[in-house]
């Protein structure tokens, strides 16, 4: 659980550095996301569930991107059938 917690929130902190364009990922549990999600959002990317929708403390599949790409790589995924 540890390791799982650390890669997700060293992907969250890397992406508001301008490292990671985006990152996408479901089955995640709120302690795993919420605080990542904050830093994208004040970094000035976007954070949403995999329908475009504002995140929630209850959304377990999410994107968090540069702000730049979010549309269109969810309209990749929901092309390749990942909802």
């Amino acid at each position: 659980m540890w390791s799982t917690l650390f890669i997700v929130s060293f992907r969250f902190t890397i992406m508001c550095k301008n490292r990671l364009t985006a990152y996408w990922e479901f089955d995640l549990s709120s302690w795993d996301i919420a605080a990542g999600a904050l830093l994208i959002e004040e970094a000035g990317g976007k954070f949403t569930d995999l329908s475009n929708q504002p995140y929630h403390l209850a959304t377990r599949k999410i994107i968090g991107s540069n702000g730049l790409v979010h549309e269109s790589i969810l309209k990749e995924l929901n092309e390749a059938g990942v909802k």
